[in-house]
């Protein structure tokens, strides 16, 4: 039996390697679909997080205990867009509530009458951090590297995440975005919408 030619296994040879560079090129696009479907769930996730659980409880908090900004650096009283919101929530009222004082509704945070709750924007723009933290009162300092905080979400893009407190209207709004990145990803990473919730304060 007669041999391949020369040109035949030429032939052969670029055949092969035309199905081996396709086989890869699947393959990779398959790796890059998987790595954002994965980006993308975690990214929604992350914002849903955040913008959930901050709601909730800004919806129950009071329209006069409620400030934005830090010792020195206080916000305006009328509006106001910061990285810092500072609040207390309703434990109750009257005197079966933690504060005991009738016909007063008793403001204060995770239980706490008199203590405060703060939601803060890390200053890190490119990993930030929305992150909630209890102080004893409404200016305090926050603790280093934010000790005993809570993470509400990561990922945060903090030149875009804002809180925007409006008092005359007796609303507090949370822009936020997350920018997940990942060098698997086509652009190296996935930002999600800039999304936006407004929340009416109690009186």
């Amino acid at each position: 039996m007669a041999g391949m030619t020369i040109m035949e296994l030429v032939f052969v040879s670029l055949l092969l390697a035309s199905l081996s560079g396709i086989v890869i090129t699947l393959l990779l696009s398959g790796r890059t679909s998987v790595v954002f479907q994965d980006s993308f769930l975690q990214v929604q996730h992350e914002i849903r997080k955040g913008i959930n659980e901050a709601v909730r409880e800004l919806r129950t908090a009071g329209a006069s205990n409620i400030s934005c900004g830090d010792a020195g650096n206080e916000c305006p009283d009328a509006a106001a867009i910061t990285r810092r919101l500072n609040f207390q929530v309703a434990l109750g009222f009257g005197t079966g509530s933690l504060c005991g004082v009738a016909n007063t509704t008793c403001w204060g945070a995770d239980g706490q009458p008199g203590q405060w709750l703060h939601y803060i924007i890390t200053t890190n723009a490119a990993a930030a951090q929305l992150v909630r933290c209890r102080t004893a009162a409404e200016l305090d300092p926050m603790p280093a590297g934010f000790a005993g905080c809570r993470v509400l979400a990561n990922d945060v893009n903090g030149g875009v995440s804002l809180f925007s407190l409006d008092a005359v209207n007796r609303t507090a709004t949370m822009t936020l975005q997350i920018a997940h990145s990942n060098s698997a990803l086509p652009t190296g990473n996935l930002s999600s919408s800039l999304l936006t919730a407004r929340i009416n304060l109690r009186n």
